[in-house]
This record gives structure tokens, C-alpha cells and sequence, in this order.
């Protein structure tokens, strides 16, 4: 007992250390004067950003230089940016490495440290919060794009304008995180132009990023979906139903930044140039990118200024002076419900296979433990993945739910309940397997010899002496439960109020500004909960094991 209180009390300690940090950071993210005025020095007088009279091609390199640049890039070029550095690569012979995701989670990754070199962000918001940190050496508008209404390939339900999205025959909506990912902002404010967002907002269903998001459409795991027109282009699962006007967003623009740190390597100022060059403008194009004219890509501050990312609280933010928000208190309360729920939903099945594994041995019996530990090992993102390709509307277990029963499990609480009780029920089986495996088998044959069946034996003498070991699987599960976000996110996406648990509001809130230091009382709240079951776990199962010992 001594070592157990000691182990939590420190980890109490670093987590009410954590909470305390954060307030110092609050106070120190603000970018100051001197780091603008280095940075209008930089590009002033860094012969680098001289204007380029004649000299060495965007993709020659001096001797030497480094062969390696790392790109930061919206989920939404993908595609074309992919052939562009294999066209660099030939040229100069230098290997980009991409990291591809919506552009919000990049730029905080780069605020963090991340080793970026280039950046190229489908808002110049983004650019600009970078710039307000002090970390942009140069940065000009690169790209156009505009918003388009999808529909899945072989759909039937009809949308001819924006506003057919409220039909009852559309049920899910999936757009990007409309508070970060610039292509949800766009599209909400696009919806909100048309009056249509309030009513909608019910049916959305909030995607890490627009790549995400067309996804989504193309399983039919939703009905409708809004993306940018390139990412509707590249795949022949999904179908145009409207082009939004462009007049109903601020221009689409996508800046590409060359960081502050990186202003003087010669590959990341070669990639910098030959994303400009009229090669990857004829690639860009070629994927339904629109290439602005040397006028429209000023890098003015008045260039684009109608989108910002959402704007973190005024003043310093005080993490353990406040109580929860609603949202975070929903997604506790959320969070509880799906865990529990999860957690009571797989006990049946995994005393039946507890007990099973315990006392059977049959043939195959590795086969069955392969497949009930297999959560365990894989990523939760590719059990996601496979869920909701089986309880789609289109896939073999959603469809007859849905034709026969009425039932969907996607992007509702049933999907996350389903996607954290998979991801938890081997920790529960391999908990009552043990527990099992501590009751003495020679009782139960004792009982069955005095008349009992193998069932009164089972239920009045092996489930009672296995009791703490159950109660110990079932919190693990709860526990485990508590902390799904991987398969969560894929299968019941991230809807507020709906199926946004305390893992994704903590992500939604890291994607926003300000947003990690807001954070923290989710994490810290996390981490006690986590403690808390996984002591009252071993708790119980110390008293199996000494209740087995006597």
C-alpha cells in the first residue's frame, strides 16, 4: 500500500506541475516587437530576397549544400505536391520529405518546433499567426482553389443547390474541423452566407482535415460532404453536385512560407523558388489549382483578411483558476457514457471467452487468442478504418443494419461506444482469463459431482470466486475506453455534443490558437481519471490474488 500511495502521489504532483507550467507559457507565446523588426530586417536585407536579376535556375543548388528539405503542406495539395518533388528531386537531386495534414495542426507544429523548411498552408491565416510568431523569412500567395458540394459516385439523392442539403434524405454532412481546418472555415462561412449553417450544423460531421472528410463521402459513411473542387477531381468515387460561388468566401488563397530559420539553406530557398517556377504552376494547374498572377500574390498585410483562424481568449489564460467550459464539460460527460457503456457491452463476451481461454484447450485456441489480442497491436486509426468499412451504409454489416433495422452506427454515440469497446475488450478478456485461471478447477468438479451442472457450477462457484478479477477487466476497459481516440475519430467523427469525447476536444483544441495552454485541464483531467481506475484495478486484483494465496 505504501508504494501505491507514494506512485500517486506522484503522479499527482506532475500533473498539478503541468497545470502550473502552462500559465508561464500562456504568458510567453506572445510574439514580441524585436522578432517583426528581425523580421523585416531578414527579408530586407538577406540577399536572398534580392530581386533576381539573372543567375541559376528555382531548381539549381551550390556545391554542397544540404540534400535533404522538409515540406509542411495542406492535407489538399497532396497530390500535386507529390509529383512536384519528384520533378525537384530530378533537377536538383535533393529529397523533400512531406508531412501532409490540415493546415491549422501544421501550423502549430511548427509554433512547437517542428523541423520545417517550407510551409504552404491553404489559408493565409495560418501563414500570418507563423508570422506573428516571429518564424517567416518570406511568404507570398501561391495557389487558388474554390468550394464544391460532393455527392458519392453512385448517390441518388438529389442536391442541385446548397440549400438540398437539408433534405431528410441527407442524414451526414463531412467537412473539415469547421473552427481551424481552413477548408471547414470556408465552408461554413459560405453556409452561413446562404442562412443555411444553423440548421445544418446538426448534420455535421467534423473531419481531421478535407482529405478526411472526401473520405468519408467516398465510403458513403456520409451523404454529402463540401471539400475543395481539386480534392473532388481526384477520385472518381464522388460526383460534383454544386459549385459553390466564390463570392460566398473570402478568396481561397494558398500562401507558401519559407521559415525564419531555414532563410539561408540553399535547398529550402531552391524549393521556396521552384514551387513558383512556371514546372510546378503546370503541375498545380493540371490538378485544378488556379496560379495567381504575380499582382494577386502580393504578401501585403491587406491581402487577405476575411478568414482568421479562431482567435485565443484575450489575455492570459489561467488554466487552473477556471472551472470546465460547457464544451468540456459535455465532453466529460460524454466520455463517461461512452465508457461505461463500452465497457458493459463487451463484459458478457469477454467472461465467455475468459473463461473459455481459462479452462478449454482445443484446437485452433491460438487462432482465437490472435484475434482477440489484435486490437491491442495494431494501430487504433486501422481498426477504425476497418469499422467503418464494415458498418458503413454501404458496407456488409451497415447495410443490413440500416434496410433491415433502421440502424446506423457511423458518425453516431453508437460509433464510438462500438470503436471503444474493440479497442478495450482485450484488456478485459486478458483480465478475467487470469482471474479464471486463479479459481481452482477441482471446486467446480467437486460441485459437479455432487449433481451440479456445468452451468449452476460455473455461475454459483467459478463467477463468484473470479468476481474482483471482472470488476478489475471491466475497469481497465472503462479506463481504456476513457482514451480512445484513434478508431473514435474514424468511426463516430468528431461532432460536438454528439460523439466528441474528451481525446478529441483536447485535439480540436490543439488545432486552434492558444489552444495547447487551453488544454491542459482536459489532460490533467485525463491523467487522474487513468490513475484512479487503473489503482482501484491492481487494487482488486492484489485482493484476487491474495483471496487465491490463503
Amino acid at each position: 500500500m505504501t508504494n501505491r500511495t507514494v506512485s500517486l502521489c506522484l503522479v499527482l504532483w506532475l500533473t498539478v506541475g503541468g497545470l502550473a507550467v502552462c500559465e508561464g507559457k500562456a504568458h510567453g507565446n506572445a510574439p514580441q516587437d524585436s522578432d517583426r523588426n528581425d523580421l523585416r530586417s531578414a527579408e530586407g536585407d538577406s540577399p536572398i530576397f534580392a530581386p533576381r536579376k539573372s543567375g541559376p535556375s528555382p531548381g539549381s543548388l551550390p556545391a554542397g549544400a544540404k540534400q535533404r528539405v522538409t515540406l509542411f503542406a495542406a492535407a489538399s495539395t497532396t497530390n500535386a505536391l507529390d509529383e512536384i518533388k519528384r520533378q525537384f528531386r530530378q533537377r536538383t537531386g535533393v529529397n523533400v520529405q512531406c508531412s501532409y495534414a490540415a493546415s491549422s495542426t501544421l501550423a502549430q507544429q511548427i509554433t512547437s518546433g517542428a523541423a520545417a523548411d517550407v510551409f504552404v498552408s491553404a489559408n493565409v491565416k495560418w501563414a500570418e499567426y507563423l508570422d506573428e510568431n516571429g518564424l517567416v523569412a518570406k511568404r507570398l500567395d501561391l495557389l487558388e482553389n474554390r468550394m464544391v458540394v460532393i455527392l458519392p459516385a453512385d448517390s441518388r439523392i438529389s442536391v442541385h443547390k446548397v440549400a438540398d442539403l437539408l433534405s431528410a434524405d441527407v442524414r451526414h454532412v463531412a467537412l473539415a474541423d469547421t473552427t481551424s481546418v481552413p477548408a471547414g472555415v470556408y465552408a461554413k462561412a459560405a453556409l452561413s452566407q446562404l442562412g443555411l449553417w444553423k440548421r445544418l450544423e446538426p448534420k455535421v460531421v467534423a473531419a481531421a482535415d478535407v482529405r478526411q472528410a472526401l473520405f468519408y463521402v467516398e465510403t458513403g459513411a456520409a451523404e454529402a460532404g463540401i471539400v475543395y473542387a481539386t480534392d473532388a477531381a481526384i477520385t472518381p468515387a464522388v460526383q460534383v453536385a454544386v459549385n459553390i460561388p466564390p463570392e460566398l468566401t473570402a478568396p481561397i488563397r494558398y500562401p507558401i512560407v519559407l521559415l525564419k530559420k531555414e532563410a539561408h539553406n540553399p535547398a529550402a530557398v531552391s524549393l521556396f523558388r521552384f514551387l513558383q517556377s512556371p514546372e510546378a504552376a503546370a503541375i498545380f494547374q493540371r490538378y485544378g489549382f488556379t496560379v495567381p498572377s504575380a499582382a494577386s500574390a502580393s504578401t501585403a498585410p491587406s491581402a487577405s483578411r476575411a478568414i482568421p483562424p479562431p482567435a485565443p481568449a484575450a489575455g492570459p489564460h489561467r488554466c487552473t483558476c477556471r472551472w470546465l467550459t460547457r464544451d468540456e464539460w459535455t465532453a466529460l460527460w460524454l466520455s463517461f457514457q461512452v465508457a461505461v457503456c463500452a465497457a458493459l457491452a463487451g463484459l458478457p463476451f469477454a467472461v465467455a471467452l475468459g473463461y473459455l481461454l481459462a479452462r478449454v484447450s482445443f484446437s485452433g485456441k491460438w487462432l482465437v487468442e490472435t484475434a482477440i489480442h489484435l486490437p491491442l497491436v495494431l494501430p487504433p486509426v486501422v481498426t477504425g478504418y476497418l469499422l467503418l468499412v464494415c458498418f458503413s451504409p454501404r458496407g456488409p454489416v451497415g447495410s443490413v443494419l440500416a434496410d433491415w433495422f433502421g440502424v446506423k452506427i457511423v458518425f453516431t454515440w453508437l460509433g464510438a461506444v462500438l470503436a471503444s469497446a474493440v479497442v478495450s475488450f482485450p484488456l478485459s478478456v486478458r483480465a478475467i482469463r487470469l482471474a479464471f485461471q486463479g479459481v481452482d478447477p477441482r471446486l467446480e468438479t467437486a460441485a459437479r459431482s455432487l449433481g451440479a451442472s456445468r452451468l449452476t457450477a460455473f455461475f454459483t462457484i467459478s463467477l463468484p470466486l473470479a468476481r474482483r478479477g471482472l470488476v478489475a477487466g471491466w475497469l481497465l476497459a472503462f479506463a481504456r475506453s476513457l482514451g480512445e481516440f484513434g478508431a473514435t475519430i474514424m468511426v463516430a467523427g468528431n461532432i460536438q455534443g454528439q460523439t466528441r469525447t474528451i481525446p478529441l476536444e483536447i485535439f480540436s483544441l490543439t488545432s486552434r490558437p492558444g489552444g495547447i495552454e487551453q488544454s491542459w485541464r482536459l489532460v490533467g483531467l485525463s491523467i487522474l481519471l487513468a490513475c484512479g481506475a487503473l489503482a482501484i484495478s491492481e487494487l482488486l486484483e492484489r485482493r484476487q490474488s491474495q483471496h487465491e494465496s490463503a
